[in-house]
């Protein structure tokens, strides 16, 4: 929980400790832990279908996002260092995809498409049509 500090409340609300444990593992068990759900349910003080259960909430399953989302924003920049200094070896197909990746994060590069409609309209021949429908 040290990672997280004041900011407790925002990602647990009124989830008890025990699942604030399971959460704080869960978001992190590929990166320092590599332990299973049965070791985590064991950690926390469960059965492994109390954590099977919690993860079926909402509110369990919104927390654990939020966490795991704020962990890994921590990790961009290094993800990005890690990068930039593997295109000085990469590929031309792989520097292509690390610089899309890179202005992506930046938000120099987005997906969108963007597309203009030109449309003349006689504004006479509008009223005359309105003119009709308020007829009928």
């Amino acid at each position: 929980m040290e990672r997280i500090g004041k900011n407790m409340e925002y990602y647990f609300g009124d989830l008890k400790p025990n699942q604030i444990k399971a959460i704080e593992l869960l978001a992190t068990k590929g990166i320092d832990h590599n332990m299973t759900s049965e070791e985590i349910a064991e950690e926390c003080g469960v059965h492994r279908k109390t954590l099977w259960m919690w993860r079926k909430e909402r509110a369990f399953n919104d927390a654990l996002i939020s966490f795991s989302k704020e962990i890994n924003r921590s990790a961009i920049p290094q993800i990005l260092s890690r990068l930039t200094r593997e295109i000085e070896t990469a590929s031309a197909r792989d520097v292509t995809n690390i610089a899309k990746l890179l202005l992506q994060v930046h938000g120099e590069l987005t997906e969108k498409t963007e597309s203009t409609v030109h449309v003349e309209a006689d504004i006479n021949s509008i009223k005359e049509r309105l003119k009709k429908y308020k007829k009928d």
